[in-house]
């Protein structure tokens, strides 16, 4: 869903809450309440909450993925790796871009690779898609050096739990001259809920290019995406020779 005003977006989490949602006033969450909510942004783990999680995610996410995609540009016969893929829409844009493309998908929540297992299931008989269940950041990604021409990763980077162990497997399973591009989130809702606080940090943009640059990436680039509430910035990066 594109370009939703303030308004619908207070309606969708009414919906997924169950009950009214002032966006300007942090007070409305408990700590209790508060942290729930962010730990099943991070890493969905209630049987209960998965569908409403990764509904959720589709829905806030949309034009982020949807951007990050597009900017990746022609498709055919190369292999992307979607990192933290949430609730499936941006595997369901990569797959979509090229019948010709294959999509290996790796997350942290074993419920969100379940669901995205019932949803793809075509798409995973058909050899077009891998899904891993993996928590970037504490150990390999399961994959030889050189095997993606990219890699993108949509509003996860707080979630990491070692950036910097991250980006070098990033870089590590990247081919010389593939392509990341990370979607760095600045909605609204984040500050609102106050990730920090709860020990997911933030991370503005500048901080993401030093990162980045002190990972080995080079023709480091930032773009904005439209996004629910505001905007996204995308950041892009190639593995050098």
């Amino acid at each position: 869903m594109v370009g939703c005003s303030d308004q619908e977006i207070a309606s969708r989490l009414d919906q997924l809450l169950g009950r009214s949602f002032d966006h300007g006033l942090e007070a409305d969450f408990n700590d209790h309440g508060m942290s729930f909510l962010v730990r099943q942004l991070a890493k969905p783990d209630a049987d209960l909450v998965a569908a409403s999680t990764a509904w959720w995610f589709n829905l806030v996410n949309y034009d982020a993925n949807v951007g990050a995609v597009e900017a990746l540009g022609r498709l055919d016969g190369k292999r992307v790796l979607d990192i933290g893929f949430g609730g499936g829409i941006g595997l369901r844009a990569l797959l979509s871009a090229s019948e010709a493309v294959v999509v290996d998908g790796v997350e942290a929540s074993e419920q969100m690779v379940r669901i995205a297992c019932d949803t793809f299931a075509n798409d995973l008989k058909l050899g077009r898609l891998g899904l891993q269940h993996c928590e970037v950041g504490r150990g390999f990604l399961a994959f030889p050096p050189g095997t993606f021409d990219a890699v993108l990763s949509v509003c996860t980077v707080p979630f990491w739990s070692n950036v910097y162990a991250t980006l070098a497997e990033i870089r590590r399973v990247l081919k010389v001259g593939g392509v990341l591009k990370l979607a760095v989130e600045s909605y609204r809702i984040e500050y609102m809920l106050t990730f920090p606080r709860l020990g997911y940090p933030t991370l503005a943009e500048g901080e993401v290019v030093g990162l980045l640059a002190g990972a080995g990436f080079t023709d480091i680039g930032v773009s904005l995406v439209n996004g629910l509430g505001g905007s996204c910035t995308l950041v892009s990066a190639k593995k050098p020779a």
